[in-house]
């Protein structure tokens, strides 16, 4: 009789275990997944693009005082001379990305959590990881930018 009403127990157990892992997958199959082309939509958004404008803007400026200070200098006698200012040049190009673009990934991955919430999904996911299934919502997130 003891045998039993462990054999029951443990059948019991086994049944619970079986119904809560089939609700759980059926859940987990019910779940909104999206997913983006993450460099396509981190570059389409309206903020990545202003401020890619003013980078160049600003590089422009930057390469026409080193273009100035190169304009003197003798390829062949100047030469290490023309290797510092070059150096120079790309040192102030990535210090003002660095300055520029800070906090931009922040926002975009903040918006795309306010785009999450908006369009009903309950996971949005870079496509690069997608092996299968989901939804491909790359051109809808950028739509959605605009309204920003």
């Amino acid at each position: 009789m003891y045998k039993n009403k462990k054999l029951l127990v443990i059948s019991g157990l086994l049944v619970f275990a079986l119904l809560f892992s089939f609700n759980s997958f059926t859940q987990a199959s019910e779940a909104d997944i999206g997913y983006v082309n993450f460099e396509e939509v981190y570059q389409n958004h309206p903020e990545v693009v202003a401020t890619n404008q003013d980078f160049q803007q600003e590089v422009q400026v930057v390469q026409a005082e080193f273009q100035d200070r190169l304009a003197g200098l003798d390829q062949e006698n100047d030469m290490e001379e023309i290797n510092q200012v070059e150096q120079e040049f790309q040192q102030k190009v990535n210090e003002i990305r660095t300055e520029i673009s800070g906090g931009l990934m922040e926002k975009v991955e903040s918006d795309l959590e306010k785009i999450r919430e908006d369009l009903g999904y309950d996971l949005i996911l870079n496509s690069e990881i997608i092996l299968s299934g989901g939804e491909d919502i790359t051109v809808e997130v950028i739509n959605y930018f605009e309204n920003l």
